[in-house]
């Protein structure tokens, strides 16, 4: 068992049994939501720069990500993930012909379908290796036993799990993290200038996966300022200097467009770091305190509340030991906690590079209490350990089950083609954006979109259904929240509308159901709720224009261009 202290051999047997229940777990339905998918009908709305950026690396044969400042330009992520993700797509190559046509649905562009998986992939490997990267943490940091319960509670995260199956950068980035604060910490026991370059280095390429990472500074300062021999400036001095080197390594083009990558850089600071209620108005306050945010939805949703109240636990025990490793972990904690409370954009993914040290302090703290001279206590801590882990792995089952349904989007497109011809219009809330696509679906199949904006007098109008998607109600930037709950209260209730199709996947496993409605929309990505509607058509003389040919006639009608443009 992990808690009773295996000698070397077994101790690889139990990490091996360990990694491989964490690839499982990631790897079940990596291609959700691939199924005749394209760049507009993306199951996740951040998968498309990997589609763009490997369209301009392979067009113009080299690995600009800003080919065209004004029309194609991405600096939003830093390069390192795209480049690794690039590099795992060139070896996709030879396997691909051998996937037979139409496997992905007769309207898939296997470009983007590509591209995607080659992302998904990427994202797979670097969330498996993270469970061997905390295991190492863990046992530098203090022994190899927490590392085997730190590397357990790091492949049960079910945030960790999620974000593996999207072609995202923050699986990278909390590999990165990990991976830095190893460095530091061995740098911390050992100083020299070798091991503060390594240490630097990789500060500087977890920045060039997120730029916010730079405040991986803060525990390298802190591993520093600890270090068993006089302190010594020049360590710094190199750290900090092969950091820079590496993120100019991994961000070249950012020296070549300096310009755009001001003002990409200067956008992801805004979103994350400051207040921006001018982008984001009062769309989090629902959240509650920003002190309980991470607490409540990053680990209540994203590990579960056993995993949460471990970690907690684990927290506090470093808090009160405070030996030279601990600092170093607390202080990355402290500090991006701090960044994640305070920044108006409360995405669950944020909180991501918390994870790796929270399995470390919950690893350590398991293995101090087993230690603890009291049979009691030790008798109760194995007991509490099979029991919170019992309940993760339900609840890992649970949520990875959502990638084995069809999207929901896609589901409801196909019930209503089984019942209404090609060319019948259909209403929906708004038009799409990067969050919002379900028109994009029903297009694809053929049918006529029409648009109420939220307004019951555009209702009136030729369509036989209306379809909605729960997103409608927290994307909504032109229109109040007010507007948008009367117009969905009035469908509910109005005779008028008659609910014929609800698509709602709730995460279950062995009968246990786990609600995931209250959880911010990131969480949600497999979890639309479509609703769809059934209404009659109104009468010709009292139709209203809010029906269109197409989507791009829709947006020409409703948006228009400023004149003279």
């Amino acid at each position: 068992m992990v808690l009773e202290s295996p000698g070397p051999f077994p101790r690889r047997f139990t990490l091996a049994g360990i990694v491989i229940l964490g690839f499982v777990l990631r790897a079940w339905g990596l291609t959700w939501g691939l199924y005749d998918s394209n760049v507009s009908r993306r199951p996740h709305p951040d998968e498309w720069p990997v589609y763009w950026l490997f369209r301009w690396f392979g067009t113009n044969r080299d690995l600009d990500p800003c080919p065209h400042a004004h029309t194609a330009c991405f600096f939003d992520w830093g390069m390192a993930y795209p480049y690794l993700a690039y590099g795992v797509r060139f070896l996709m190559t030879p396997f691909t012909a051998l996937i037979p046509a139409g496997t992905f649905g007769p309207q898939a562009d296997m470009g983007f379908v590509w591209s995607v998986l080659a992302g998904r992939t990427t994202s797979l490997v670097l969330s498996t290796v993270t469970i061997l990267a905390v295991y190492k943490l863990a046992a530098e940091g203090f022994n190899p036993e927490s590392g085997l319960v730190a590397a357990l509670v790091a492949a049960l995260s079910t945030l960790f799990v999620q974000l593996a199956h999207f072609a995202t950068p923050d699986s990278l980035t909390a590999f990165l993290v990990t991976c830095t604060l190893l460095a530091g910490i061995r740098a911390m026991k050992q100083p020299s200038g070798r091991r503060f370059a390594l240490a630097g280095a990789l500060l500087g390429l977890s920045t060039g996966s997120e730029y916010h990472m730079a405040l991986l500074v803060v525990p390298i300062f802190v591993a520093w300022w600890l270090g068993t021999e006089s302190r010594q400036a020049r360590y710094v001095s190199v750290a900090l200097g092969s950091a820079l080197a590496m993120y100019l390594l991994s961000s070249v083009y950012a020296l070549i467009h300096v310009t755009e990558f001001i003002a990409a850089t200067e956008h992801t600071f805004r979103i994350r770091t400051v207040d921006s209620g001018l982008q984001y108005g009062n769309r989090w306050s629902v959240f509650g305190p920003a002190w309980l945010y991470v607490i409540r939805y990053p680990l209540g949703y994203g590990v579960g509340f056993a995993l949460t109240a471990w970690m907690l636990a684990g927290t506090v025990l470093a808090a009160l030991r405070r030996i030279r490793a601990d600092w170093v972990l607390l202080s990355w904690l402290l500090v991006y906690f701090l960044l994640v409370s305070i920044s108006p954009a409360k995405f669950m993914r944020y909180s991501a590079p918390l994870l790796p040290v929270l399995a470390v302090l919950s690893g350590r703290l398991a293995i101090d209490l087993v230690h603890m001279t009291r049979r009691w206590i030790r008798q109760s801590t194995r007991g509490l350990v099979v029991v919170a882990v019992a309940f993760t792995l339900v609840y890992d089952g649970a949520y990875v089950s959502l990638f084995s349904t069809t999207d929901p989007r896609l589901s409801a497109v196909q019930w209503i083609e089984q019942r209404g011809s090609a060319g019948t219009a259909v209403v929906f809330d708004q038009l799409p954006n990067g969050l919002i696509n379900l028109p994009y679906f029903f297009t694809a199949a053929g049918y006529r979109p029409c648009f109420s904006l939220f307004r019951l007098a555009a209702l009136a109008n030729p369509a036989r259904y209306v379809a909605t998607d729960n997103y409608d109600l927290e994307e909504h930037p032109r229109i109040t929240q007010a507007v948008v709950n009367s117009y969905h209260s009035m469908l509910q209730n109005n005779q008028h509308y008659r609910l014929i199709l609800r698509v709602h996947h709730v995460p279950t496993f062995l009968g246990i159901s786990f609600s995931i409605d209250g959880s911010p929309h990131d969480w949600r990505y497999p979890s639309h709720v479509i609703a769809v509607y059934a209404k009659a058509p109104a009468p010709a003389e009292t139709t209203t224009r809010s029906c269109f040919p197409s989507l791009a006639a829709a947006h020409n009608a409703l948006y228009p261009a400023p004149a003279g443009t």
